[in-house]
């Protein structure tokens, strides 16, 4: 059963023009509400992607290297991955997905996280590095998880008031194919990724 995190916050116009943006869970395991008022998304894509390009963004990843859109080139296709550390669906999900990042690198396909946990300055969040290191430190894979610059704010978070929310660029960054809300198994991300990875070698 897939499982959402929702945020009640989505970000915040600080006075020095950062911005940055709180979250809160109200989408956690034990939230009954929360899970009566929001149904199972399953394998199913939350809507038709409504493309366009990720744009420019130059921010840094979990060991403090610089990147930028330019990530995107080295694929033909990236799966995109919103989430934070405070999110137990997000973190549960990440080592399939780095797993994943191995299984296809062959095939040209990449796994990409953005973390939107920031600090109140609008810096990436310490506890939130250490979390995800943490799993993605056990094993050698290749996927990379990225923080959030002004761009991506502005690009991406205008597309979800959920989290773990997925979606597909190309090599071009262009957002492609459709868009994925809520947590997936391992078996069904691999499904998802072989139907998108068929549909741009169509183009």
């Amino acid at each position: 059963m897939s499982k959402k995190f929702m945020l009640k916050k989505v970000f915040v116009f600080c006075l020095i023009g950062i911005m940055v943006f709180g979250l809160a869970a109200c989408g956690q395991k034990n939230d009954k509400k929360a899970s009566s008022d929001k149904s199972s998304v399953a394998s199913e894509p939350q809507k038709k992607s409504s493309g366009g390009n990720i744009g420019k963004f130059e921010t840094t990843d979990l060991e403090n290297n610089k990147v930028t859109q330019d990530i995107f080139k080295e694929n033909d296709l990236t799966l995109v991955n919103l989430l934070s550390s405070t999110c137990n669906p997000c973190m549960e999900e990440v080592p399939h997905l780095a797993e994943l990042s191995n299984e296809y690198k062959d095939k040209k396909v990449g796994v990409l996280g953005v973390n939107i946990d920031m600090d109140s300055k609008g810096n990436p969040d310490e506890d939130s590095k250490k979390a995800l290191l943490k799993i993605l430190g056990k094993k050698k894979n290749n996927m990379k998880v990225i923080f959030m610059d002004q761009n991506l704010i502005s690009n991406l978070m205008k597309k979800t008031e959920a989290i773990p929310y997925t979606f597909f660029v190309d090599k071009n960054g262009n957002i492609v194919g459709e868009e994925y809300l809520g947590d997936r198994s391992k078996e069904d991300w691999a499904k998802i990724i072989d139907k998108e990875l068929k549909n741009i070698s169509k183009k």
